[in-house]
């Protein structure tokens, strides 16, 4: 054989191979079975800065906590039903010509008046929720009135059939915004998802967030931005969970109180899949928190943080 004809045959099976490659589907559902608790740490960060006839005050806050749901049942049809839970929580925040707040669940000092709410949340049973196979909202039952939910989700809807790679699927969500004259006003959105690559056997998702509803007033657009994240998720396919999500939210709103009014918002949520079982596992503590987002500033630490290294 000659060699460009080896190199021929080297050729076609590498077209061949890539071409296996890229018609190859993938599977995503979630594989979870009754009794089992997953607990992911959540980090959220958030910073507003408003401007009202000249006057401009930054709002920054950080959360941080650890999720836990624990999977009550499984039914016929492989609906899931789980109980959400958190474990343990970090408040801050701080306002501009405002001292700053701060509040651990895991610390013996009461909570300020601002996070009693807050505090009542951890430890006890906050919401039952069912999902399919495919993660679509089924049925949900508030059990307690909780002070944080930055998200409309409650899971990442996948694909009802195998997809390839570059497939798109969606999930369309009513939200309900109160107006200024304390209407309720239904505003349909979606979530775009997009199957980006899968390497070693973790699927990376983009979402994208967008407004089917089309939104004139700028009074109702400001109450929509902490529902526009987009990002990456990570989804172990199996496993059948998603084991990270990087979501940010970047949006700026003019003219909500005057022409001369503005909001900027910004804002960084990350989700991360624990392995550690739950008496092993370390409460994060806010105050030394490494995860850093584009305009929104990790704070200084209090005088009683700081150390001295040699």
């Amino acid at each position: 054989m000659t060699r460009n004809g080896f190199f021929g045959l080297v050729l076609t099976g590498a077209l061949f191979a890539s071409a296996a490659v890229a018609g190859e589907t993938y599977e995503l559902k979630y594989k979870l079975a009754e009794g089992e608790v997953l607990r992911s740490k959540v980090t959220h960060l958030v910073n507003v800065t408003t401007k009202i006839q000249g006057n401009q005050q930054t709002a920054q806050s950080r959360t941080v906590s650890t999720k836990n749901w624990k999977v009550e049942k499984i039914d016929d049809e492989g609906n899931i039903t789980l109980v959400h839970s958190i474990e343990d929580l970090q408040l801050w925040n701080k306002v501009t010509d405002r001292p700053e707040q701060v509040y651990d669940s895991t610390s013996p000092e009461p909570p300020s008046p601002i996070f009693q709410r807050a505090a009542q949340s951890v430890g006890v049973p906050l919401s039952r929720f069912t999902i399919s196979k495919n993660g679509f909202l089924v049925e949900r039952e508030e059990l307690q009135e909780s002070a944080h939910a930055p998200f409309n989700q409650v899971t990442v809807v996948l694909p009802a059939e195998p997809v390839e790679i570059g497939a798109k699927w969606d999930s369309p969500t009513d939200v309900q915004i109160r107006t200024s004259k304390q209407q309720l006003k239904k505003v349909k959105t979606r979530q775009l998802f997009t199957l980006e690559s899968v390497v070693n056997g973790v699927a990376t998702i983009d979402m994208k967030t967008q407004i089917l509803t089309p939104i004139e007033n700028p009074e109702i657009k400001v109450e929509l931005i902490q529902q526009l994240a987009n990002g990456k998720v990570k989804f172990d396919i199996d496993a059948g969970r998603v084991i990270r999500q990087d979501l940010d939210m970047d949006e700026t709103v003019i003219g909500f109180q005057g022409e001369a009014s503005m909001m900027k918002f910004l804002g960084r949520m990350q989700e991360e899949l624990l392995t550690e079982p739950l008496q092993s596992a370390a409460a994060p503590t806010p105050a030394k928190e490494e995860v850093r987002t584009a305009g929104v500033p990790t704070p200084a630490k209090r005088p009683e943080d700081a150390t001295e290294t040699e």
